[in-house]
Order: C-alpha cells, then structure tokens, then sequence
C-alpha cells in the first residue's frame, strides 16, 4: 500500500475509477465513483467485509449488484424516477473541493468525500436541484458511510 493516506483515485481490477482508502494499520476500501458504491472493505486483520456478486455487470451504464449501492432520490420505484431505487447508483460522483469539501476530508487520513450535482438529466427525472454528498470513513474493522443532501434554490 502507499505511504500517501490520503483518499486518492485508483483504477481497480475491472477497469474503473475508484477511490482507494488505506488504513495506517493494513485495511482498505474502494469505494467506485460510479454511483459512489462501496465495493470492498477489508479490516485490519484482512478480512473482506463486503459481498460483491460474481454476477456483479462492471459497466458504468449498470447498477453494480451487491456491495453498498447509493438509493437516491427513491428506494424502489417509490417515486418519480424511471429506474428503480433512482438514479444516484448509475451516475458518476466526483471527489468533492474547496467549499464542497469544508471539513476537508478527501485531504484526511481514511476519509473521502463524494459529490453528486444536479444536472439536466437529473432535473428531468426529478425536479429539485440538489447536492448529494456521500462521506466515507474507514475504520479499523469496518466503515462508516454517512450520506448528505442539500437542496439548492430554484
């Protein structure tokens, strides 16, 4: 692993951008930018926390199929959106700066902070302007995901 802690983009095994957290004790945790979904989180002692199935579709146009999947602005298809459980899940999140970023956790040790914006295509499923934001903290034998949105003014 790296001597850099900081969150950091990677390309993982299949391909794809993801970002990389490293445990200064040994885990780590992808986290893919697509749809800001956990795909691994191993502890300390090495052990694999996440189930990603071996029928998992690794392209960015589909939902991954196990791990932890971002539901967004629906669970289901409870809600305005055409795809099931929204569309947070098959859109790219960006690592988040400056003012999006004000606890500056894409520059701490195990954190990464991710950003989802409102955009026309959003906008035409869901008609509210937002800013969802997704933060991750690796822990020693586990994560901690917290999930934040902002509505903006029209």
């Amino acid at each position: 692993m790296s001597g850099d802690r900081h969150a950091r983009i990677i390309i993982d095994e299949h391909g794809y951008e993801a970002v990389l957290l490293e445990h200064p004790r040994g885990g780590h945790a992808e986290i893919m930018l697509h749809g800001a979904h956990l795909t691994s989180c191993v502890t300390i002692d090495g052990t694999e926390l996440i189930y990603m199935s071996k029928d998992a579709v690794w392209e960015n146009s589909a939902a991954l199929r196990g791990g932890v999947p971002v539901c967004f602005p629906q669970f289901s298809d409870m809600g305005p959106c055409t795809k099931s459980h929204g569309f947070a899940r098959n859109s790219k999140f960006e690592l988040a700066t400056g003012a999006e970023d004000p606890r500056h956790l894409n520059q701490g040790e195990c954190t990464c902070r991710l950003v989802l914006n409102s955009s026309a295509a959003t906008l035409a499923e869901y008609p509210f302007p937002f800013q969802l934001f997704m933060n991750f903290r690796l822990l020693p034998h586990g994560v901690q995901i917290d999930m934040e949105v902002h509505c903006r003014p029209v």
